[in-house]
């Protein structure tokens, strides 16, 4: 610190050992200006840090770049104690290290220098742009020279002016960073003379540009491509299978500098295909898209597609549309996976019904017979339903299988059943992963009150350094879920921490700790004591019992107590079918920081190498053989026994050794193989023109790496050569990429981790044919033709013998526009089903401020809508949250979840419901279509005659009921126009005393 005048709180230190807390860690004075600390880490771990003249953010000082990763110090501790070099507050290097004198050179021949000069900038002075102005020598080159510390490797770039903006574009092959670098050498150095924007000195009558026609930037006036061109980008990603949180879509990558929340997609046409187009010039960009604003909600790119698991691109002189792919995927979108919700009931304080009970909902057309519960005991009730990801549904609990036995769901946990009578439903916005409902009582919406108990959770901090404000819980049970911050855990001594909370029996809970009030810091649960979160991670689960409970103490981050000893485990692997590299056979994995090069195995003769290391139990850890020390030698290990590409192991609580296999293999070396044929029917499919695909754990799951034969009969057929008792997964594709995959049903199928299922097999002893079976189905294939069997439908076929899901039903949409005024142009209607136009779909007017519009969808949809008085989108009505759905932009759109029958909406413009109104027929008032009554019938209807000429005119009467009565004319004869009797000249004078006159 000799070069600082130190705080009078003296200096700290802060880093991720200790939760970044500037005041928590202090050093000591060892005089010479020189302080320090020793602090106890984990061997092998990399900590990151930074020292602070003070105790506060703010006095923290400013890592150079040249020894800064993200802004921070860095170290990788080994494992013996050890001293770290000493250097100065915001240095790289000691205080007052040697200089050396560099001279910097640029040539800006052909450019129009500006007014302010040529000025240089770069990390030796603090990247200023206007404060190291360079010299011109003539012949257009300037130069500077400046003092830099011997040793280090600094960046900077040239600028044309004295500002930000005028710097220059260092081409990619001489740029670290987008800068250029000089290494301080021993004595004084003058760098090559480059030319402004290029890594070569000026070509004479050059002048330097973007030279391709393509590019954003195109310059017709350059001769000499300075690697300046930028391209215009435009990333898409498909969400519609993707609950949206209400932060709406994002990008992030090295293309923005990696903030989740400074680069919004968009999708104006709300076809859930979300956008972003920029410009980008030549070079590697990795990237992911984000559900929301922040890390944690970024998708998790498959491993297939991945790059630092992130996802690439490439920009090489050209404009580019990327494909869309699918959120957390590598293909585009297909068919939406069914999602698996379990509903639960408490009918604890119900008298059940002899018929048990039921659940009714968008899911089965609100038909109370046709979803029968099951008794989980102890009063609950549960139910699985499968929808498609991305979707939602509506429900209500039924004690009986009538309509009459249906619960009344209470205002403030409920929403519009969308069925026309106003009733309420219970209601699941969306779900994009398996989801358990906590039970709630019978037309309630909690627990019933004798079923809550207290469920004491604990956490083991003893090898941790426990953030200053203590540890916290998230989970299902808080409301909202999993909210960071909320309930803080006790500390009982010794390192447990505890939290008790009252939870409904039956409910099957999700949850984590927190090292600190924010996700920075949560555990990294173990897959094998956690269940999927949906983000790339796991959480913790609990079913709570029927009696209060403590959940058993487990290790943060672990799943076991700290105190488990650890277990040896012995690695082997068979290296006799492979030329063992001469720096021998190497192991690699989380348990020793994935350095290829770091743990040798032994050599046991016979092909076998082992090693063997302490490891936790019950805690799973990932590795992978290397045939050398480095990676490129690392094997390619075989789906069927990978996990995210590697091996992993599960310990017991003993030492164990790890059964042997082949490198890059699942078996012992020299297994034997079996040729299996696979045989799918496409009876029933309009069969892609590129063919069927097979695609499975041994192929990679490669859409395109092995096609199936065409048979004949409908059947396609393809012999793989497979080892003999290799367990495999497998599925068909109809085309040559996954938006044709079959969905294997539930019954047939393995759960394949991404919400669907794979068809499975396990080898046998000797070649084999599996039996053919229908695409997306395990049974073989119906003959029959393929419609709409549902005689109810608008299209149903009377010749159809297979349903193909294409079947129609009438929706007719009224809304009610009397308390509104209504547009010149009348009412229309916009949706998802006639692309959100506000002009190409007016309404119809009933009357009574009534106008209707109807039409034919396919069932089993949900169809999104909203009404606009007049044709502007922007004269659409504001849908209220409690009976819409986000529509990313703010504001919700009205929903149908349409099943099997036809539907009728009727609603107020701008409300959940139908206008109120008269509803008493005998006012003048009355309102046919109102359904709640307003208190505005005032006027009784007065049946006469209204019409003041006739004789018996009723001055009471306000609605004439046809008896009105006249006076016979005063001639028989219709010319007699004066009723004179006679016709005559005085008749044709009355007549032309009013000829032309209008009318």
């Amino acid at each position: 610190m000799s070069e600082q005048t130190v705080s009078g709180d003296g200096v700290h230190v802060a880093g991720d050992f200790q939760g970044w807390d500037p005041a928590l860690t202090p050093l000591t004075d060892q005089g010479g200006g020189i302080w320090s600390t020793t602090i106890s880490v984990m061997g092998g771990s990399t900590i990151n840090y930074k020292y602070i003249n003070g105790n506060v953010w703010g006095q923290d000082e400013s890592v150079p770049g040249g020894c800064a990763v993200g802004g921070n110090r860095a170290h990788t501790v080994g494992m013996s104690d050890e001293t770290l070099d000493l250097v100065c507050f915001g240095a790289c290097t000691v205080c007052a290290p040697a200089q050396s004198n560099v001279t910097l050179q640029v040539d800006m021949t052909g450019l129009m220098v500006d007014p302010a000069g040529v000025h240089v900038t770069g990390e030796f002075q603090g990247w200023d742009p206007g404060a190291t102005p360079m010299v011109d020598q003539g012949g257009g080159i300037w130069s500077v020279t400046v003092p830099m510390d011997q040793g280090l490797t600094l960046g900077y770039k040239f600028i044309n002016g004295n500002v930000w903006g005028q710097d220059e574009t260092v081409p990619a092959e001489c740029a670290t960073d987008n800068n250029r670098t000089v290494t301080v050498g021993m004595m004084d150095q003058t760098e090559d003379v480059v030319c402004f924007n290029s890594c070569a000195a000026c070509v004479v009558g050059a002048v330097p540009g973007c030279t391709n026609i393509d590019a954003q930037n195109y310059d017709p006036a350059a001769t000499e491509d300075d690697g300046s061109c930028e391209y215009l980008i435009t990333f898409q990603v498909d969400m519609n299978q993707v609950c949206l949180t209400a932060d709406g879509v994002h990008i992030a990558g090295s293309i923005q500098g990696w903030d989740p929340a400074a680069t919004a997609m968009d999708d104006s046409d709300m076809d859930g295909v979300y956008t972003y187009s920029t410009v980008l010039a030549d070079g590697a960009y990795e990237y992911k898209y984000i559900n929301g604003n922040a890390w944690g909600q970024d998708e998790s790119v498959p491993g297939a597609c991945a790059v630092n698991n992130n996802r690439e691109l490439v920009v090489a002189g050209a404009n580019q549309t990327i494909p869309v792919v699918c959120f957390a995927s590598c293909d585009p979108c297909g068919a939406a996976a069914d999602i698996t919700v379990t509903l639960q009931v408490d009918m604890s304080d119900e008298t059940i019904d002899a018929n048990g009970v039921h659940v009714a909902g968008t899911f089965n057309s609100w038909d109370p017979m046709a979803d029968p519960m099951v008794d989980a005991g102890g009063g609950i009730y549960t139910k699985d339903i499968t929808v498609p990801s991305g979707t939602g549904l509506q429900y209500r609990f039924v004690n009986g299988n009538t309509s009459m036995g249906e619960e009344v769901v209470p205002m403030e946990c409920g929403s519009d059943d969308m069925q026309g009578g106003g009733v309420l439903a219970r209601t699941i916005d969306c779900v994009s992963s398996p989801t358990v409902v906590n039970p709630v009582c019978f037309s309630g919406c909690d627990a019933c009150s004798g079923s809550l108990v207290n469920v004491t959770f604990q956490v083991d901090m003893s090898n941790e350094v426990v953030n200053p404000i203590g540890v916290f819980i998230v989970g299902s049970f808080q409301d909202p879920p999993f909210t960071a911050g909320l309930d803080q855990m006790t500390d009982l001594g010794g390192g447990i921490w505890e939290f008790t909370t009252a939870i409904a029996t039956g409910t099957a809970v999700t949850y984590k700790y927190l090292n600190g009030p924010n996700f920075a810091n949560e555990e990294t649960v173990p897959s094998n004591c956690g269940l999927d979160n949906g983000f790339g991670g796991f959480d913790r689960e609990w079913t709570v019992g029927a009696a209060d409970e403590t959940i058993p103490v487990h290790c943060f981050s672990s799943c076991v107590s700290c105190d488990t000893p650890d277990v040896n485990i012995t690695f082997q692997v068979d290296m006799s079918e492979e030329t063992v590299a001469a720096e021998g056979v190497h192991i690699a994995g989380a348990f020793q920081g994935w350095d290829p090069g770091a743990t040798p195995m032994v050599d046991q003769g016979n092909g076998i190498w082992t090693y063997t290391t302490a490891l936790t139990p019950g805690e799973t850890v990932e590795y992978k053989f290397i045939n050398g020390n480095v990676w490129g030698q690392d094997e390619s290990v075989p789906g069927e026994c990978a996990s995210g590409f590697n091996r992993s192991y599960t310990p017991g609580g003993m030492d164990e050794t790890v059964p042997v296999v082949c490198f890059a293999s699942c078996q012992a070396c020299n297994v034997p193989s079996a040729d299996v044929t696979f045989e799918v029917d496409m009876t029933n499919e309009m069969v892609d023109p590129t063919g069927v695909y097979l695609v499975g754990t041994f192929n990679g799951f490669d859409a395109s790496a092995t096609p199936l034969a065409d048979m004949g009969g409908g059947i396609w057929a393809v012999t793989v050569t497979l080892d003999q008792g290799a367990s495999i997964e497998y599925k068909y594709l109809n085309g040559s990429d996954f938006a044709g995959e079959e969905i294997v049903p539930m019954e047939c199928g393995v759960d394949n981790g991404f919400g669907g299922y794979n068809r499975a097999w396990t080898v046998g002893m000797m070649n084999e044919t599996i039996p053919v079976h229908c695409f997306s189905s395990c049974d073989a294939c119906v003959v029959g033709v393929l419609g709409c069997t549902d005689m109810n439908a608008t299209n149903f076929d009377p010749l159809a013998t297979i349903d193909n899901g294409s079947c129609t039903y009438n929706v007719t949409f009224r809304v009610d526009m009397w308390n509104e005024m209504v547009d010149a142009e009348g009412v229309y209607i916009v949706g998802d089903f006639q692309g959100w136009d506000p002009t190409s779909t007016p309404m119809n007017y009933l009357g009574y401020g009534i106008y209707e519009f109807s039409s034919a969808f396919t069932g089993n949809s949900t169809i999104t809508y909203k009404f606009v008085n007049g044709n502007d989108i922007a004269n659409a009505e504001s849908v209220p949250m409690e009976c819409g759905a986000d529509d990313g932009f703010g504001g919700f759109n009205r929903t149908i979840d349409l099943m099997t029958s036809d539907v009728s909406v009727s609603v107020c413009f701008g409300e959940c419901d139908s206008c109120a109104g008269c509803t008493d027929p005998f006012s003048t008032e009355y309102n046919p279509f109102a359904i709640n009554d307003d208190g505005s019938c005032a006027t009784p209807v007065v049946y006469g005659c209204t019409y003041v000429d006739a004789e018996n005119y009723d001055v009471s009467a306000n609605e004439d009921d046809g008896s009105c009565t006249f006076q016979p004319a005063g001639s028989d004869c219709p010319e007699d126009l004066n009723n004179d009797g006679i016709v005559n000249a005085a008749d044709l004078l009355q007549f032309l005393a009013g000829f032309g006159t209008m009318c």
